[in-house]
């Protein structure tokens, strides 16, 4: 027993996560130095994506026939809209899951007829990173049609990027809150223990 009267009980088991380690507990300038740079690559991402959603907009804008001009703008603008909706509603249910203390990864927050949700599994992810990230690659050597692709997905998936950027910006990542629970539970069936961090 220590001095209050606890008894020494050593700490939590803390998992090392990929990329992370077990600076997601503590917390140290490592960690927000790593919780930064994630932060500032999904504000890059989501500004190129705006960049090319106000594309599309001004070139819908450009065209002369009005009614082909009025039909699109309307369309782009629900398909944004609805976007918008559905990202922000994945948000908030893994916002509300964490605050609930479940874990809920975004993929599974979606709707199953979510394009996003889909290809959330890990083969599939990394394989349609790869494809943007080719096609951004084409677009920026001057290939038009893979410009204007990325650009037309933007449209559509603007809502989700966005949902991505404000999860990664919660308390606790999606990749560290099952361990903060591994962690929490722990602390519960040890109640006598002091934490010092």
């Amino acid at each position: 027993m220590n001095s209050q009267g606890f008894t020494s009980v050593e700490g939590p088991p803390i998992p090392s996560l990929r990329g992370l380690g077990t600076n997601w507990y503590r917390r140290g300038v490592r960690y927000w130095l790593r919780r930064s740079v994630t932060i500032a690559v999904f504000v890059f991402i989501l500004a190129i994506a705006t960049l090319f959603v106000v594309g599309v907009f001004g070139a819908i804008l450009q065209i002369p026939n009005l009614w082909l001009r009025v039909i699109l703008f309307v369309l782009a603008t629900a398909a944004v809209t609805l976007s918008l909706i559905r990202g922000l509603r994945a948000f908030n249910a893994v916002r509300t899951a964490q605050n609930g203390g479940i874990h809920l990864p975004l993929s599974a927050a979606y709707k199953s007829s979510s394009v996003f949700a889909k290809s959330a599994t890990p083969g599939r992810s990394k394989a349609l990173i790869g494809a943007g990230a080719a096609a951004g690659a084409g677009a920026a050597a001057g290939n038009d049609a893979l410009g204007a692709l990325l650009a037309v997905a933007a449209v559509f998936i603007y809502g989700d990027l966005l949902a991505a950027l404000l999860v990664v910006c919660l308390k606790y990542t999606p990749r560290e809150f099952p361990a903060v629970l591994a962690v929490e539970k722990w602390k519960a069936e040890h109640p006598n223990w002091v934490d010092d961090r």
